[in-house]
Parts: structure tokens; C-alpha cells; sequence
């Protein structure tokens, strides 16, 4: 697995369960404020996965990252 394939997925991640405790957040009325840190923090990582890879991010990118991950963990 290469190195911005693993950054891509730690942003996704971060990025997923930084928007559930948002919503839940707005949902209880109280502030976000680790999760929007959180959340900018998973775009970073998403950004500095594609300054890393060669030929910038597609959508292709998500899957092969997820098959390979996958495959190390269970292969």
C-alpha cells in the first residue's frame, strides 16, 4: 500500500466520523468544536494524498485503497 493511499483513508475516516458528531452535535444544540477540528484535519489529509500521488485522485483511488487494505489485513 502506498503512502498517500493510506493518507487517503485515515482523511476519509476521520472526515466520516468527524460529520457524525457534528450532526450530533447540532442534533443535542451543544458546539462542535474537536469535531470541526477533526473535520479540517481530514481534508488536509485527503489534500496531502493527492499532493502525494503522482497523478492526482479519482474516484478509482477509494476502492483500490480499500481492496489493497483488505488484502494486506486478510491475505
Amino acid at each position: 500500500m502506498d503512502l498517500y493511499q493510506t493518507y487517503l483513508l485515515l482523511g476519509i475516516a476521520l472526515g466520516i466520523v468527524s460529520l457524525i458528531r457534528i450532526f450530533s452535535a447540532a442534533v443535542d444544540g451543544t458546539r462542535p468544536r474537536f469535531s470541526v477540528l477533526f473535520l479540517f484535519a481530514a481534508i488536509g489529509l485527503i489534500y496531502y494524498a493527492n499532493v502525494l500521488s503522482s497523478d492526482g485522485l479519482g474516484p478509482a483511488d477509494v476502492t483500490t485503497a480499500l481492496a489493497k487494505l483488505f488484502s494486506e489485513l486478510f491475505g
